[in-house]
């Protein structure tokens, strides 16, 4: 189980905010509509507990150890 969360400029993808991302993936939204392909530059992964927000859309409590892995993609 994980939580997701990417950062994306809605200057240089516009119409990005309307995307259903229940419905479609975001990165085949944005090789189809943008041609943008991702590749990873670095990763780094630290052990820490999980926020209260996380905790919540996890179901877990704030003792259950978490992996944060922070990369910086490139296009």
């Amino acid at each position: 189980m994980a939580i997701e969360r990417t950062s994306l400029s809605l200057a240089r993808y516009p119409g990005l905010d309307e995307l259903d991302l229940s419905e479609v993936s975001l990165y085949d939204s944005l090789s189809s509509r943008w041609g943008v392909t991702l590749g990873m530059v670095s990763a780094s992964i630290v052990a820490a507990p999980p926020d209260e927000s996380d905790c919540e859309l996890l179901g877990i409590d704030a003792i259950t150890p978490c992996l944060i892995i922070t990369s910086a993609p490139r296009t």
